[in-house]
């Protein structure tokens, strides 16, 4: 489904340059559980972010479906983001004051989704991850682990066919850690989506069913 070649990323900062990716290339194929492992400033979250078309690479070939994206206009790449992914985060960023119904119904407010399709979506989606019971409340009324949930049901709600995980378990106590990843691994094979995770943590890798290890902004495997 997805397939880069020689993909770079260079930043600026200051008159300093720090290049994130160097010659990337991957593959990921559709319904995969798979990973980018590495340490703090290895250009996992880089190369995440160049995935879910929220970076540009300053060269190489990006592919998905079959489509190159790369010099995409960035309305077009809104519209594949909108379409196509799914964002979960190691932070979760999650409206405040929103519910968790509100919360996850952003994805489809934002696509326009009807006020009947939404409200079912909604639902669907979070007694499936087991907070059909909690949509009424605020993040600040949840734990850790249940505010993960909302933002996997927000990912999923709208059915992406790539939902990207930044350090979904880095806020996490261990044991919620793998819980979240569990669940995260139900719904991958319940839904048929892909996930790609950019970690540092190696528990979660046990659970993974591809591992790319990722160094000085390159691809080791």
């Amino acid at each position: 489904m997805i397939e880069l070649k020689g993909v770079t990323k260079t930043y600026e900062l200051g008159e300093a340059k720090v290049q994130a990716l160097d010659e990337v290339n991957l593959e990921l194929s559709k319904g995969a559980f798979a990973g980018l492992h590495g340490p703090s400033g290895s250009g996992k979250t880089t190369l995440l972010r160049v995935v879910g078309l929220l970076e540009t690479p300053d060269r190489g070939s990006y592919t998905f479906r079959g489509e190159e994206l790369t010099g995409k206009s960035h309305g077009e790449r809104s519209e594949y983001r909108k379409r196509y992914f799914g964002f979960i985060f190691q932070t979760f960023n999650l409206i405040p004051e929103l519910t968790v119904y509100e919360n996850v119904e952003i994805p489809l407010m934002i696509s326009e989704t009807g006020g009947d399709k939404r409200e079912e979506s909604v639902n669907r989606i979070c007694e499936e991850v087991g907070l059909g019971h909690r949509l009424s409340h605020r993040p600040g009324q949840l734990s850790g682990g249940q505010m993960q949930r909302v933002s996997i049901a927000r990912a999923l709600v709208k059915g992406p066919e790539l939902v990207l995980a930044d350090e979904p378990t880095a806020n996490l106590d261990t044991e919620t850690g793998n819980g979240i990843i569990e669940l995260m691994s139900e719904m991958n094979q319940r839904h048929d989506n892909s996930f790609l995770f950019a970690t540092h943590d190696p528990t979660i890798t046990d659970y993974l069913e591809e591992i790319r290890t990722i160094k000085d902004g390159r691809v080791r495997s």
